[in-house]
């Protein structure tokens, strides 16, 4: 057998299309066209919302992640402050209550250094009582027996004047003025009392 095959060269009829035949295949074209026109548009539309449905959540997770950090930090700073008030508080309460014992220390020797003036200490303790704006209504004025020694007994404050009376429960430099419906505090230790309290 012999490999020798001849080859014939093989003649392929043009078949000749028709008007219609080639409107026909015009207008397939362009439905085809159209069609994957069409299909494109919604892969990018399916692509771009694909796409801005992964950047919104990486957006909303970065919003979560900067969220909570600002928790942490608001939580951290909240107990910083919580630590720095429970650390000073108790000291400025204790530096203030001895400026305030040093304030009354020092208030109470001034007016016992005033108080060693007798006669000046007796007559500002009936200037106390009468100088108050009730003092007008003031018929008695108390006062320690020495300091209505001092004064000169009882009529030493003057005509139209209230009544001093001796009164032992006393110290020396207070008064009391007696009201129709009470009485009036003039004794010194009592008003820093009273002036200690109110601040502490």
């Amino acid at each position: 057998m012999s490999n020798d095959v001849a080859f014939a060269p093989l003649t392929v009829p043009v078949l000749a299309e028709t008007e219609d035949q080639q409107a026909t295949m015009t207008a397939a074209r362009a439905r085809g066209y159209s069609a994957g026109y069409a299909d494109g548009l919604r892969a990018a539309a399916a692509e771009q919302a694909a796409w801005l449905a992964e950047a919104e959540g990486a957006r909303a997770a970065e919003a979560a992640e900067a969220a909570e950090a600002t928790r942490a930090l608001a939580t951290a700073l909240r107990a910083a402050a919580v630590e720095l008030r429970e650390a000073t508080v108790p000291v400025l309460e204790e530096a203030e209550a001895t400026l305030v014992e040093a304030a009354f220390s020092l208030a109470s020797a001034v007016v016992g250094d005033a108080l060693s003036d007798r006669v000046a200490a007796a007559r500002a303790a009936v200037a106390r009582v009468l100088e108050d704006p009730a003092g007008g209504a003031v018929a008695v004025v108390r006062m320690n027996p020495a300091d209505v020694a001092l004064l000169g007994g009882a009529d030493a404050v003057g005509p139209g004047a209230p009544r001093i009376v001796a009164d032992a429960a006393l110290a020396p430099g207070d008064a009391i003025g007696e009201l129709p419906d009470g009485w009036l505090d003039g004794r010194i230790h009592a008003a820093l009392e009273r002036a200690k309290g109110a601040i502490g």
